[in-house]
């Protein structure tokens, strides 16, 4: 999620909400809390998400939809983008029907209208969609991509400098050694025993883009890679290197990138062995219309 579209505590609020943990953990001061290990600490504090975030007035001196409303954010230009298959549908959708799925919107967007709209921006259509791109692209928005959107489309309308908006959308090859799997955030694990074979991405999953990004790939010899995947990493490395040294991911042999200040449909880099700029006008739609429940600040 994103911490542009969250409502943060003040800082009364937190401390308050703190000293409260610290008695249900049965600690009487800050020594002894600082005293634990922190395994000990993270099982009797019951941490299993993101920590609360609050306004300190040092670190954050108000709301980030405010700031960013009024402009008040760092003005960099800003090269911001997600992967097209962030997150399995099956972590999100609670069973792979049609109704499951639009449970699951109404639940999301905190809403009894009717979402065929948006499962329909989706192309989501049947349960069957739901383990294809379609499925991924709205389990991905959930997660993480809708949120990537809402950052860049604030930054784009307040930001003074150019913002180049990217969707990464090649999967990464299968793991050499089939007795480990990928990790959920980057890495690898053992396979457990008897556990499924992980289903086959339709698309760019959470954190395959890293190798590409980084260019990695030669030291990173765990995944088939083909001369496919050195040639989306060049095209991806080559945008990075020429936006941290300018400001501007365009350069010599590259598809011509133009950022989305000013546009009402924002041109997308989908980065692929096809690298090519898109006019995302569906995309837009779709993200226009899950603002119109979760945004915060400009819509």
């Amino acid at each position: 999620g994103s911490t542009m579209n969250q409502i943060w505590k003040t800082l009364k609020e937190a401390e308050k909400e703190g000293v409260e943990k610290a008695k249900e953990m049965g600690c009487k001061s800050l020594a002894e809390l600082r005293a634990l290990s922190g395994e000990e600490l993270l099982k009797k504090a019951h941490v299993n998400g993101v920590p609360v975030y609050n306004i300190d007035g040092y670190f954050m001196p108000k709301q980030p939809s405010e700031i960013f409303a009024n402009g008040e954010q760092a003005q960099v230009p800003c090269l911001i983008g997600n992967n097209n298959a962030e997150m399995f549908p099956f972590a999100v959708f609670k069973d792979m029907s049609l109704e499951g799925a639009k449970a699951v919107a109404q639940g999301w967007l905190n809403t009894k209208d009717n979402v065929d709209e948006l499962l329909n921006y989706y192309g989501i259509k049947s349960g069957a969609d739901l383990l294809a791109l379609p499925g991924y692209a709205m389990a991905g928005d959930m997660f993480i991509a809708y949120a990537t959107w809402k950052w860049t489309h604030v930054q784009g309308i307040t930001g003074k400098k150019p913002v180049y908006r990217y969707i990464f959308c090649t999967p990464r090859p299968a793991l050499i050694d089939k007795n480990k799997v990928s990790a959920l955030a980057g890495g690898t694990k053992e396979k457990k025993e008897g556990e499924p074979e992980a289903p086959k991405v339709p698309g760019a999953f959470h954190s395959v883009d890293i190798e590409y990004q980084m260019g990695t790939i030669p030291t990173t010899p765990i995944y088939e890679w083909t001369d496919k995947d050195n040639k989306v990493s060049q095209t991806f490395v080559s945008f990075f290197v020429n936006f941290i040294k300018t400001g501007n991911p365009n350069g010599l042999g590259l598809p011509t990138w133009e950022p989305i200040n000013g546009k009402d449909v924002p041109p997308v880099m989908y980065i692929d062995e096809h690298c090519k700029l898109v006019k995302c006008e569906a995309m837009q739609k779709r993200y226009k219309f899950i603002d119109k429940y979760l945004g915060v600040g400009l819509k």
